[in-house]
Parts: structure tokens; sequence; C-alpha cells
């Protein structure tokens, strides 16, 4: 995913699209699953991301949580965790709960491994 993002950010964008389809073409996560059996989320939702920082803070926690289960399974996402997923805001705007003093401090650390706490 890097390297698609370095190339697609510094190569003219004419040369772009066929060096990125020719990188990448054959590269396909999870083989073994059918076309037919995945599925491509599309966001319909226009207010997505909107709420209370509570609201947006439990959203992430979700799916988070969601994500490692997913890992843990080594599955794709239903479609309805698809929804979960994308709802996930970052932590811009939420970055006080880093804050050893914030009352959600707790569960983001528990919930975050070293590696990811520090990215």
């Amino acid at each position: 995913m890097f390297l698609r993002l370095f190339l697609s950010t510094y190569l003219p964008s004419f040369f772009c699209k066929f060096t990125l389809d020719f990188l990448f073409a054959d590269f396909v996560l999870h083989p073994e699953i059918p076309n037919p059996d995945r599925h491509e989320y599309h966001i319909t939702d226009d207010a997505i991301g909107a709420g209370t920082p509570g609201e947006r803070f439990n959203n992430n926690v979700r799916a988070i949580r969601l994500l490692k289960k997913l890992e843990r399974e080594d599955r794709f996402a239903t479609p309805e965790e698809q929804a979960v997923l994308a709802q996930y805001v970052g932590w811009g705007g939420l970055a006080d709960c880093f804050d050893e003093r914030h009352s959600k401090y707790a569960e983001l650390k528990a919930l975050l491994d070293e590696d990811e706490y520090a990215a």
C-alpha cells in the first residue's frame, strides 16, 4: 500500500496508472476467496464521522476491535462489518484521549499494543 501511494504521488499521472496496474496486477489479497464472496463497500451516509467526541471515540474503538478480530480470523469483513469499519474517523480530533489524565486513556492504552500506540 505504501509503495502504491508513493508511486502515485511521485510519478507523472500519464505514467502512473500503467505502472501501478503493472506492479500490482498479480497481487490478490486472500486469493482463495472467490470474487462473488468479496464485497466492495460504498459509503452512502453523508454524516459519516459526525457525532460527539464520545461517539467518535466509541466508533474508533469498535472499528479497532473488529479489525483485530478480522486479522486473528484471517478473513475479510462482511458488508455489516465494513459499515462498522467505515465509522473509524482517526484520532486527530480526539488526541486528548492519549493524555493520561483523560477518562478514556486506560481503555485506549489497553486496546493498542506498544507499536500501535506509538504510531
